[in-house]
């Protein structure tokens, strides 16, 4: 999945100033973190902690967040793998009000930046095409991935300034800085050129089902 400083770099400045938008923007990698190193309970109180007025009590995800992310089919927190998130089945879950609130915008801008940017990079397939090539298996490439990201976070930073990263994101310290050495995933014109065009749309106020067919279609 891309880091979360691509993911903050993806959002509009304007969006980023609401703090139930950047929660929905962190959740669905937030809470699998949580509860990696906190247990249930404890990405439960984590959670709670952080909770707004606009977000959901913790129930509303703790069966999808103990749910396996397959390729196929739309569970775990990112309705499906966070290479392939079934974005249009989260979002027709919603209700008309869910449609409207800052969390779950910001939670949909993450899905929609997981999908294009492993759409843009073509990352599964390439993958899988190294795997076989190389002779090597999926614990191996994505480590090499997760490097690669680490490299695009030095970046992102020198790129876009003005982000700044949440205490609840420093507080994990999983956000590395890589200064040298070539990606072999992450290729920065492609990532870059995916967030200049995510981070022109001020979700807010703009048809949001006009702006996942564009976004899906892109």
């Amino acid at each position: 999945m891309p880091g979360y400083y691509i993911h903050f770099a993806t959002a509009n400045k304007k969006n980023l100033k609401n703090r139930s938008f950047v929660c929905g923007l962190e959740m669905p990698d937030l809470l699998k973190h949580y509860l990696k190193k906190n247990g249930i309970e404890g990405a439960k109180l984590k959670y709670d902690k952080l909770k707004t007025p606009d977000m959901p009590d913790f129930s509303y995800f703790e069966k999808r967040l103990l749910e396996k992310e397959e390729f196929d089919r739309p569970t775990g927190m990112h309705y499906g793998s966070s290479s392939k998130p079934d974005i249009k089945f989260f979002w027709n879950s919603l209700t008309k009000e869910e449609k409207s609130n800052p969390f779950f915008l910001g939670y949909l801008w993450h899905l929609l930046g997981d999908h294009l940017i492993y759409k843009k990079l073509n990352l599964t397939e390439r993958m899988k095409q190294n795997i076989k090539l190389e002779n090597s298996d999926v614990e191996t490439e994505t480590d090499i991935l997760h490097t690669d990201w680490d490299k695009i976070n030095n970046l992102v930073k020198n790129n876009y300034p003005y982000i700044i990263i949440p205490k609840e994101i420093c507080n994990l310290s999983i956000i590395s800085f890589i200064k040298e050495g070539k990606t072999k995933y992450a290729n920065w014109h492609v990532i870059k050129e995916s967030i200049d065009y995510l981070k022109q749309f001020d979700i807010a106020n703009l048809d949001t089902d006009v702006l996942i067919e564009e976004v899906l279609n892109r």
